[in-house]
């Protein structure tokens, strides 16, 4: 007898386990936080146009800061050169209305992308840039919000996402002010669960 309750209260200690398991195994959640913005400046001088596109996105991992510089003539004819970087440092920063944001300057290595006649394609070193920028809102502030499900037998998905943007200027020591930009800010949960 003694045996008996022995071996069913070891089952028990065991059962509790495996369900404190199975517990913190059914249910995982990931959430998302981030602000972006961007601009592109165009600035023709005689025959040459210059167009350079910055962007950057803030988010849990870090700044990601991507910059292009494309150089074309009157013919179509012309080049691009590209770079980008992440880094932790506190570089960008935006308010929560979307009124402002600005970049600290950085520097960044650029590369150029160089194509023979067979469609062989290889990235070359085409020197570095410094940037910066800050932003102002123009107009109205959009919002945007999207939810989803998704199951599966036992398996159960779902998540939501919402966002903010809004149209804004850019200005840059060098490049003045831009053509156009943006600034927004966006959040995500997506929740899987096992039943």
């Amino acid at each position: 007898m003694k045996k008996i309750y022995m071996l069913g209260l070891a089952f028990m200690v065991l059962f509790s386990m495996t369900m404190s398991v199975e517990a913190m195994q059914q249910k995982t959640m990931n959430r998302q936080n981030g602000l972006a913005a961007y601009a592109d400046w165009t600035k023709t001088t005689g025959d040459i146009t210059i167009d350079t596109f910055l962007s950057v996105t803030k988010s849990d991992i870090g700044t990601d800061i991507y910059l292009s510089i494309c150089t074309y003539d009157i013919t179509g004819n012309g080049s691009c050169k590209s770079g980008s970087m992440i880094t932790q440092d506190n570089v960008f920063s935006m308010d929560k209305k979307l009124d402002s944001a600005s970049l600290k300057t950085v520097q960044m290595d650029l590369y150029q992308w160089n194509c023979d006649e067979t469609g062989m394609c290889w990235e070359t070193p085409a020197g570095t840039e410094t940037i910066d920028a800050t932003w102002t809102g123009v107009g109205k502030v959009s919002t945007d919000s999207f939810k989803w499900t998704s199951k599966n037998g036992n398996y159960i998905a779902k998540g939501s996402s919402s966002s903010s943007s809004r149209m804004a200027t850019a200005n840059n020591k060098e490049l003045g002010t831009s053509n156009f930009g943006g600034l927004a800010k966006f959040k995500s949960v997506d929740i899987t669960m096992v039943k």
